[in-house]
């Protein structure tokens, strides 16, 4: 629609994924991407009620301190039912996968993160649950009470999930709570810069904007800071 003619996807490469650019020149404050609420991938809710229902039930299994758990699972959901999820397109262009993750290191490398103690044990505590959860909740699946309609999911797919959010999903607001966590298609095609020309602003409605903040030119690539770290 009108927000994809500012905006074109530039594919970097098959190891470097995509970036975003200026489809036309663009005025500072000129709004890039608008997601309407129903398309940030945190609470969509899936088509089919009876799945929706067995996701909620699986994603109450998740401790709350794993929210990347509990959206890896609504993604992943999403994923399994295909064209009939309004997500597709965006599912189809995620990376197959993110090996730069520390929990995705080699067991020498994730020993020799013992230098810094809560990495550590946070990298461990993760690999940990994906195997308990895959082998305690998602292999005892039945059909009645399957979000993923009998497409197989495994550690390695949960792992995928977790990957994906972790490593992408922004903060937004979130009603009743202060802030959740939301993957934002389009919008997080854009790649970081620490001199960023733009920045995600909470829209009317609980949505959210791709905003400019200075002048863009045609052609220009899009960049957000993804946070002041060192």
């Amino acid at each position: 629609g009108g927000d994809a003619a500012r905006v074109a996807v530039r594919a970097a490469g098959a190891s470097l994924g995509y970036s975003l650019l200026a489809a036309t020149g663009v005025a500072p404050g000129e709004a890039l991407v608008a997601l309407p609420k129903g398309l940030l991938l945190a609470d969509a809710p899936l088509a089919d009620p009876a799945r929706e229902a067995a996701l909620l039930r699986l994603q109450a299994a998740v401790p709350e301190e794993l929210w990347g758990g509990r959206l890896a699972l609504r993604l992943l959901a999403h994923r399994a039912a295909g064209e009939a999820s309004p997500f597709a397109p965006y599912i189809g262009a995620l990376p197959a996968g993110v090996p730069g993750l520390p929990m995705f290191f080699s067991k020498a490398g994730i020993d020799a993160l013992q230098e810094y103690p809560p990495l550590h044990a946070q990298v461990l505590k993760r690999c940990a649950w994906l195997a308990t959860f895959a082998r305690d909740r998602l292999a005892s699946l039945t059909p009645g009470n399957d979000p993923f309609g009998g497409v197989s999911v495994d550690a390695g797919g949960l792992a995928w999930g977790l990957a994906a959010v972790t490593s992408r999903a922004f903060a937004v607001a979130g009603g009743a709570r202060r802030s959740q966590r939301a993957l934002l298609p389009l919008i997080d095609m854009a790649n970081h810069s620490w001199a960023a020309n733009a920045a995600v602003e909470a829209a009317a409605g609980g949505g959210v904007a791709l905003r400019a903040t200075r002048r863009l030119a045609a052609g220009e690539a899009v960049t957000l800071n993804y946070g002041n770290l060192p």
